[in-house]
C-alpha cells in the first residue's frame, strides 16, 4: 500500500506548515490544547514550559562537555526537527506537519532538562514545581473527548436518525482508505445502528444523490438527513445540493467533527435531547 500512499498526492497529517505553524510547534511539543485549562493553570503551564526550556539549555551545555555527539543529536531534535518537518511538508507531498509527528522534539527537550535538573540542588522540589501544572493539564486533556469527537458525533447522529432520516458519514480522505471507517467503528462501539435506520455512503466525489435516490426508489420517503463529517470543506458543492434538497441545516460541532442535520433531523434532535 505504500506506493499508493506516495502516488495519491494528498498532504498527510495537517498539510504544509506555514510560519505560524512552525513557531507554534515548539511549545506544542510540550503543551497541547492549552485552551482546556483555566487561566491560572494555563499560566502556570506556560511558566513551567519556559523553565523547561531554560533547564534544557543548561542541560545541553553540561551534556556537550561529557557526550558532545549525544548533546548535538538531542538539540537537533529539539530545534531542527520541527524546521525539517516544515520544509519537507512543502517539498514532499506525503510529508505532513502535525504535533504527533514532532513528538521526538518534546522528548528530547525533557531529556536535556533532566540532565540539568539531575544535578540541581533540591531537584525533587524543582521537578515538582515543573511537573504538577503539566500533569494537571495532561489530566484535563486525557479526560477531554478530544479534538476529534467521533463517538460524540456518532451518538448524536443515532439519536436523530429514523427510518426516513438516514445517516451519511463522511471522512475527507483518499479512496485508499475505507469510506467512513471512523464513524462506522463508532456506531459499532455504541451498540450498532438501530434496525430500520439506513447508513448511506458517498460516491468518489463525496456526492450523496445516488445513495439518497436509491433509498427513495426503494420506497422510503426521506424526511431529512443526518450527516456526520470530518474534513470536507464547508465550501464543497455537496452542502449546497443538500440544502436545496432538504432546506437549511443545523450544525453541531464535536471538535473538528461536525454533525449537519437536515429536515426532520433538526426537530428530532430537539425531542431526543
Amino acid at each position: 500500500m505504500f506506493p499508493e500512499q506516495l502516488a495519491h498526492g494528498l498532504w498527510a497529517g495537517g498539510g504544509a506548515a506555514g510560519l505560524r505553524d512552525l513557531v507554534e510547534s515548539y511549545p506544542n511539543a510540550i503543551l497541547r490544547r492549552l485552551s482546556l485549562a483555566p487561566t491560572p493553570l494555563a499560566a502556570l503551564c506556560v511558566l513551567a514550559y519556559v523553565a523547561l526550556v531554560l533547564a534544557a539549555a543548561r542541560g545541553f551545555r553540561r551534556a556537550r562537555a561529557e557526550a558532545p555527539a549525544t548533546a548535538v543529536v538531542l538539540a537537533g531534535q529539539v530545534v531542527l526537527l520541527p524546521l525539517w518537518a516544515a520544509v519537507l511538508s512543502h517539498v514532499v507531498a506525503r510529508s505532513g506537519f502535525a504535533p504527533n509527528y514532532l513528538a521526538a522534539s518534546g522528548l528530547a527537550l525533557c531529556v536535556l532538562a533532566a540532565v540539568s535538573l539531575a544535578r540541581a540542588k533540591r531537584s525533587g522540589a524543582v521537578l515538582g514545581l515543573l511537573l504538577l501544572p503539566l500533569l494537571a493539564h495532561a489530566a484535563l486533556v486525557a479526560r477531554s473527548p478530544g479534538a476529534e469527537d467521533y463517538v460524540g458525533a456518532a451518538r448524536e447522529a443515532l439519536r436523530r436518525a429514523r427510518a426516513n432520516v438516514p445517516i451519511a458519514p463522511i471522512e475527507w480522505q483518499p479512496d485508499l482508505f475505507p469510506r467512513a471507517q471512523g464513524f462506522l467503528w463508532s456506531f459499532e462501539r455504541l451498540g450498532g445502528v438501530p434496525d430500520g435506520v439506513q447508513v448511506v455512503l458517498h460516491d468518489g466525489d463525496y456526492g450523496l444523490a445516488t445513495a439518497l435516490d436509491a433509498q427513495e426508489r426503494a420506497g422510503t420517503e426521506l424526511h431529512g438527513l443526518v450527516v456526520v463529517v470530518r474534513g470536507l470543506p464547508q465550501g464543497d458543492d455537496l452542502w449546497r445540493r443538500l440544502e436545496e434538497r432538504f432546506g437549511a441545516p443545523e450544525v453541531v460541532r464535536f471538535g473538528v467533527v461536525r454533525l449537519v442535520a437536515y429536515g426532520a433531523a433538526r426537530t428530532i434532535g430537539d425531542d431526543a435531547r
